[in-house]
């Protein structure tokens, strides 16, 4: 999650972006990549192939952004067994079967990814300039420190060790400390030495030093510092991915190093083009979404990067290994400030009265006490009524009949515009407590252009603005209402001319009341079952 902390929560109400999609299943296409990655000898089964096809098909679905991130691990992980194994048939062979396997994976779910439509891409333009951009700006360095500092404090140290340590490093027997290794190195059995295949001499070291100490000084030059100081460990991460002399497991977390860092890096120097290009927030997806599976390898990396780093300062000098190792912990610590001093600061800014008792599952305890005020401080929302009412649904309403509620959009209110949604309103809360269909779900206006959902909208606005009896039975039967819901929100949105109508409309026979509190109604429509 990317979060820009010298911003209080405060600053935006109602405004979270604390969703982790899919953590446990991203995990999963790890476990037969690392077997493939670790397993030399062992040609790829069908069944491993099967397996990872199906986990990359599923990370596509459940989250898109996840698919070339994770199509990239599948990739490089290949590619790497390949080029161990020193054969140009292996690195075709190799090619072949990835492609095979991201092919594998979308025909897994074909009907979602013919129908899938993302809201990416501009409409004029070079062909990647329509969907990739240059960021305008590198993030505030400090915040980005506060995200990725410990990372990158542990990328630096693990690389420094491989670098200065022996060689390229793994190579080597294991050593004493930095500095000469304790035997020449041996290559893995059954490979003849080859350049490819032994450590590379101090010239090619200086040279992959002066190049990458070179494009960081250029980055710099080119106020991009964030991306600037990732670039040197990302190159050596990669490097070191590709030595043959190393130890596969080795291999595969150098891989997913540099899979983590070169994602922090590509969002600080591209981003994709989506339905929030041109704003402010313009690169917020590319951030939000691709940090997600970059905190995973970085996480997973960085649990064998520390204890490694932490035994060989153990074996330096003490005005060496102190400041290293309290540094780490430091770093560590504040990382992990977050879980006991976030979650309060964030249950306070969203619970500034009375809280839900504790020690329930159930998600909707906090609507027992909550009241908040939108759009302003003369109109209040008691989700109390809004609980009883939702409660009362679940517990009553069977099949997936259509709940009308106001829909989502741009209303005028004393004189005033303003936006309703679901996330700073708390608008949509039938549908999202229930799962009954409403006219226009919230992630409609998110996935799919505004002429697709625009119409949909209007129709439900004009179902619940007007006073017209006929029009909203007409209505009523082309948006297929079988429920209808008038809480605090309809109130607040609508006038009280244009709920009549659903009073009338029950006098008249078209509905049914069959739940009221102080502050909800609900009808039935009367052939509704």
């Amino acid at each position: 999650m990317y979060r820009f902390p010298n911003l209080p929560i405060s600053r935006f109400p109602n405004l979270p972006i604390s969703r982790f999609p899919n953590l446990p299943i991203s995990r999963f296409p790890n476990l037969p990549i690392y077997h493939q990655s670790t397993n030399l000898p062992t040609l790829v089964s069908l069944s491993t192939c099967l397996l990872i096809s199906l986990s990359l098909g599923a990370l596509g679905a459940i989250n898109t952004w996840d698919l070339p991130t994770y199509f990239l691990l599948v990739a490089g992980a290949f590619t790497i067994v390949a080029w161990r194994r020193r054969s140009f048939r292996s690195l075709v062979g190799s090619t072949l079967l990835t492609g095979l396997i991201g092919a594998a994976a979308v025909a897994a779910y074909w009907p979602f990814y013919a129908h899938y439509q993302a809201r990416v891409g501009g409409d004029s333009g070079p062909l990647i300039g329509r969907y990739l951009g240059w960021v305008h700006e590198s993030s505030p360095l400090g915040p980005w420190l506060v995200v990725w500092g410990f990372f990158l404090f542990l990328a630096l140290s693990f690389v420094l060790v491989e670098w200065v340590g022996s060689g390229w490093g793994s190579g080597w027997k294991r050593i004493n400390g930095w500095g000469s290794p304790a035997s020449e190195p041996a290559p893995l059995a059954g490979m003849e030495i080859d350049r490819a295949s032994t450590p590379p001499s101090l010239k090619g070291k200086r040279m992959v030093g002066s190049g990458l100490l070179g494009l960081a000084l250029l980055l710099f030059a080119l106020n991009r510092p964030t991306a600037a100081l990732v670039v040197a460990p990302l190159g050596l991460a990669l490097a070191f991915a590709f030595r043959r002399w190393a130890p596969p497991e080795d291999a595969f977390l150098m891989l997913l190093l540099a899979l983590g860092l070169g994602i922090v890096t590509g969002t600080e120097l591209i981003y994709l083009r989506d339905f929030l290009d041109g704003g402010d927030w313009y690169r917020m997806n590319t951030l939000f979404k691709f940090s997600v599976p970059a905190w995973l390898f970085l996480g997973l990396a960085g649990g064998v990067m520390l204890p490694r780093v932490w035994a060989v300062a153990g074996r330096r000098p003490a005005w060496l290994r102190w400041p290293w190792r309290g540094l780490a912990l430091l770093l560590l610590i504040f990382g992990l400030a977050f879980l006991p001093l976030g979650i309060p600061a964030r249950v306070r800014d969203r619970f500034p009265g009375p809280r839900p008792a504790r020690g329930t599952l159930d998600g909707t305890a906090f609507m027992t006490v909550g009241r908040y005020n939108w759009p302003d401080a003369q109109h209040a929302v008691e989700l109390a009524y809004d609980y009883l009412a939702i409660h009362w649904l679940l517990d009553h309403v069977t099949g997936t009949p259509v709940v009308a509620e106001a829909p989502a959009g741009g209303y005028t209110i004393a004189g005033q515009n303003v936006g309703y949604d679901y996330y700073r309103a708390g608008g949509l809360r039938v549908a999202s407590l229930t799962g009954f269909p409403t006219f226009v779900g919230q992630h409609q206006y998110e996935q799919r252009p505004g002429e697709q959902v625009s119409e949909r909208t209007s129709l439900g606005q004009t179902f619940f603005r007007t006073t017209d009896i006929a029009r909203a039975r007409e209505l009523m039967r082309e948006l297929r209402v079988g429920y209808i819901y008038v809480g605090a929100l309809e109130r607040t949105l609508f006038t009280e001319d244009s709920l009549r109508k659903f009073e009338v409309m029950t006098d008249l026979g078209d509905l049914d009341v069959v739940y009221r509190n102080p502050q909800v109604t609900i009808y039935r429509v009367a052939n509704s079952k």
